[in-house]
């Protein structure tokens, strides 16, 4: 619950700062600002890491997660509220659960059944209905 009203006070301080600042810097900030925030517990975390253990495509992953999820993420995230609208480009938060079932289905070989395609069906309606308002 707290993440969703946290993600939701996002979506509407982010939208007020349109006129402001252009998108890509919106999402820099929020980048900043979340790393920021964890930046306290990282001394903990990384003394109990093993460096030297971590393959190269692991690297290649958290490079992957940078670059890719979180930075272009929130950069097309703020491009689509600057130009549709929050109310509109969060209808399209819910295609990120059917992006993820996907993926597992393709890259790691999981099941695939009717319970699946029955929920992919009801999140692209949602949307599609959501959309068309």
């Amino acid at each position: 619950m707290a993440a969703s009203v946290s993600f939701a006070a996002y979506i509407v301080l982010s939208r007020a700062q349109h006129s402001h600042y252009p998108p890509l810097t919106i999402a820099a900030y929020t980048i900043f600002l979340g790393g920021f925030a964890v930046f306290p517990f990282t001394p903990l975390e990384l003394a109990s890491w093993h460096w030297g253990s971590a393959s190269a495509a692991a690297w290649i992953a958290v490079a992957y997660m940078a670059i890719l999820s979180t930075a272009l993420g929130y950069g097309v995230w703020q491009w689509g509220i600057s130009r549709i609208g929050a109310d509109r480009v969060l209808v399209y938060q819910y295609l990120i659960t059917l992006t993820g079932v996907v993926s597992s289905i393709v890259f790691l070989h999981e099941g695939f059944g009717l319970t699946k395609i029955l929920g992919a069906v009801v999140l692209l309606a949602g949307v599609y209905v959501a959309h068309r308002r």
